[in-house]
């Protein structure tokens, strides 16, 4: 049985390195998706190249937690930085959240990209803050404004999510009050998977194409219908490693989705999709 899949990119407009990274793996390799960052530096940068490459598949990578808001909102601004709070913030505190400030901020990102002449795909968000339990009933809101797909959060179902924030943990209660569509499950970050040793990047591409065929193949076998690979494939530049939390892994997974290798096996067992074939 072949595995219908989206591989997505994350921060597509968080700067011109990332944006090539992101082409190069689309154009060459087997990326069919991605999400952008409105309110970043390379916002416009993005929008230029897929004009030039529209048949990648575009969302909103919904951002509360890197750059300066499109609202200017003070109650999402920290005021030591300028900008977003980060993400330890939201949760290694008790903040007390905004819930309006929040809809607002949100509001603006994903109208920038309609009004930019995309159609977005769906929502996901930036060091995946749509998971915070304050936090996920607003992106269920705007899913379900904008009629949108919303990327998946029930791997946080888990008695480990639940001590973390916390509370009972039932994210997707929230997905099926609103009908939101979405994957059915989500693979996160391959070369985290079994602990690969960062201080040596020599096999981590390989390392990563092995670990995503392994992973879907424990999906084909368990017969799940539609998954999502999060990657985050890049060229580096200065503002990349002074201010990412993944820099130079990035590098690897741009050669993973270019490798021969993993574009053979997806020829052999997998259908590419993107979130607006979902039903």
């Amino acid at each position: 049985m072949k595995i219908k899949v989206i591989n997505n990119a994350d921060d597509f407009g968080y700067s011109n390195a990332i944006n090539y990274g992101i082409i190069d793996a689309h154009v060459q390799g087997i990326l069919n998706s991605t999400t952008i960052m409105a309110n970043m530096p390379g916002f416009e940068h993005a929008i230029q190249l897929y004009k030039q490459y529209s048949t990648l598949a575009i969302g909103v990578h919904c951002n509360l937690t890197c750059g300066n808001p499109l609202s200017n909102n003070n109650k999402l601004i920290d005021e030591s930085t300028g900008c977003f709070f980060g993400r330890s913030r939201y949760y290694e505190t008790d903040m007390d959240i905004d819930r309006q400030a929040i809809y607002n901020e949100l509001t603006l990102q994903i109208d920038r990209v309609y009004a930019a002449g995309i159609r977005p795909t769906h929502l996901d968000s930036h060091h995946h803050i749509h998971t915070h339990p304050q936090i996920l009933p607003i992106l269920v809101e705007l899913a379900d404004k904008y009629q949108l797909p919303l990327r998946n959060v029930t791997w946080l179902e888990s008695q480990q999510a639940g001590n973390i924030f916390n509370c009972n943990y039932q994210p997707s209660l929230w997905y099926k009050n609103k009908d939101i569509l979405s994957t059915n499950k989500i693979l996160i970050d391959a070369y985290l998977d079994k602990c690969v040793p960062l201080d040596n990047y020599d096999d981590l591409d390989d390392i990563i194409v092995k670990q995503t065929i392994d992973r879907l193949e424990e999906c084909r076998n368990k017969k799940i219908e539609v998954v999502e690979i999060m990657w985050h494939p890049a060229y580096l530049d200065k503002n990349i490693c002074q201010h990412s939390s993944v820099n130079k892994p990035r590098i690897y997974e741009l050669q993973a989705l270019l490798s021969d290798k993993l574009r053979d096996y997806f020829k052999m067992n997998c259908v590419l999709c993107d979130f607006s074939e979902l039903n």
